[in-house]
């Protein structure tokens, strides 16, 4: 659902902290419903996690102000800032991709959304197969491609948008499908939270690189553009002095003489 602004109804934009018991810092803050933020109050992951097994082992589709899906947002969301082993945070699925500003605390899933984000912008595939040269190892890269290759279908599946938005919400609603999870979860545990790290700082390295020789092609096009456009100027009939050089046929023939034609060469008859 999109959010509002100032209509005085529980879908009204509002931020606060994620980490109630941390400070309000760009860290630690992120932008969700006043109806979520409410029901949210002082719960943090484990608490929003008992809250959707509870409801769901009664049937009961919502409780304390939100539906069963929307606490486990709250929940995948209050994950970010705690700490989590590496298998349990492995295996979470990314319901909602965090804030850019906000400060994840768990490798695995800094990685997760990472690659998540990748498909949000045009130019994914490059920026994937550079991701894919990092990973250590064949079984390593093997894993990530069947990851990915249940990913992509299923974004894809929602159609080409132009909205930030409803490209974030493909991404996330790809995130639910069991056999994504599944193949995501494989690959993640394969990985140490040190090679998740290594991995998340290289890729870095790879965009900066890549978006400094785009800058740099882009630079030099722009100095070669006034270049171009004398070069591909109109030279047919309708330029002036179409066929002549500067000063005319005269002046050419002034400066270097014709040669003759004989009679009966090939170019004379």
């Amino acid at each position: 659902m999109a959010l509002s602004t100032a209509t005085l109804e529980a879908s009204d934009a509002s931020v606060d902290r994620v980490r109630n018991d941390a400070g309000y810092a760009a860290g630690n803050l992120a932008m969700m419903s006043t109806k979520a933020n409410h029901a949210k109050a002082a719960n943090g992951f484990r608490d929003a996690l008992r809250i959707v097994r509870d409801l769901e082992a009664a049937g009961s589709p919502a409780g304390g102000g939100l539906t069963v899906p929307q606490w486990a947002r709250v929940a995948v969301l209050c994950s970010f800032v705690e700490p989590l082993t590496h298998e349990e945070a492995s295996a979470l699925p990314m319901l909602v991709l965090p804030p850019n500003r906000l400060r994840l605390f768990n490798p695995v899933q800094a990685l997760q959304a990472f690659v998540s984000r990748q498909l949000l912008t045009p130019g994914w595939s490059q920026r994937i197969a550079r991701f894919d040269a990092l990973l250590p190892g064949k079984p390593v890269r093997r894993a990530f491609q069947m990851f990915f290759h249940a990913l992509l279908p299923r974004v894809l599946e929602a159609g080409r948008t132009d909205e930030p938005m409803r490209a974030r919400w493909a991404v996330e609603d790809a995130r639910r499908n069991p056999l994504v999870m599944k193949r995501w979860t494989a690959f993640a545990r394969m990985l140490t939270p040190t090679q998740c790290e290594d991995l998340l700082s290289r890729a870095a390295a790879k965009h900066r690189h890549a978006a400094h020789r785009a800058d740099r092609h882009r630079q030099r096009h722009r100095r070669l553009e006034p270049r171009i456009a004398r070069l591909c100027a109109p030279r047919g009939a309708d330029a002036p002095h179409a066929g002549e050089p500067p000063g005319g046929l005269a002046a050419l023939t002034r400066r270097r003489a014709l040669p003759a034609v004989a009679p009966g060469h090939p170019r004379g008859t």
